[in-house]
């Protein structure tokens, strides 16, 4: 074995990108993070290749969709923010080529029922807000029905019903639904609750339900 300067051996970096640290005489299985020796610039934000977590500011603008490409380019990114982001059916196309997300933020976007469909290339996929996108309806939940390992998703101040949410019950992992009260009505919301029981339903407004039963 070859010692690093300084003469410790067993520890060496990686010089290039995709070569595995030696720690301690091991070799490690994963690969060492290195810097990219070009710029990472996303919908103005410049980016390092090792960030997990993407936010816009929504002042800067115009946008350009097609950016959200460039989020391929980062490994280890787990959640992307959107809020009060104009990303439409194209951005969220190129933003769910990132099959590494957990958490997606789409509060106050142009995203449309349609749209929604292209959510459930996301394998990893467990945290969804839609808040705030009145243009969403209940066309739009078959599409939710499809991710698969959802397990916190918020529907509150858009336009999707009580009755069109009863079908979530079929997701297995679902354990936190945001309403609103105006969702539906106390009757409807408490049905909802008990088709999943498992799951806690807040509702913006009133309280939060568990097995259609208030919770204090």
């Amino acid at each position: 074995m070859i010692p690093r300067p300084g003469g410790v051996k067993g520890r060496w970096r990686a010089k290039g990108a995709g070569e595995r640290r030696l720690v301690g005489g091991r070799r490690s299985p994963y690969p060492t993070a290195v810097a990219s020796p070009f710029p990472i610039i996303v919908l103005g934000e410049h980016l390092d290749v090792s960030a997990e977590h993407f936010r816009p500011r929504s002042h800067r603008g115009p946008y350009d969709m097609t950016d959200v490409r460039g989020l391929r380019a980062l490994p280890r990114l787990r959640s992307a923010s959107f809020y009060d982001v104009p990303i439409d059916d194209e951005g969220l196309a190129f933003l769910c080529e990132v099959s590494t997300l957990k958490n997606i933020v789409l509060q106050g976007t142009r995203v449309s029922n349609d749209g929604l469909r292209q959510l459930a290339r996301l394998p990893a996929l467990t945290h969804l807000r839609l808040k705030d996108n009145p243009q969403l309806t209940d066309d739009g939940v078959p599409h939710l029905l499809a991710i698969s390992r959802l397990q916190d998703l918020q529907v509150h101040e858009t336009s999707i019903t009580a009755t069109a949410l009863l079908p979530l019950a079929r997701l297995p992992e679902l354990s936190d639904l945001c309403v609103d009260d105006e969702t539906g009505t106390e009757a409807e919301l408490r049905e909802l609750s008990r088709q999943m029981p498992r799951c806690e339903l807040l509702v913006k407004g009133w309280g939060s339900l568990r097995a259609g039963e208030l919770r204090s």
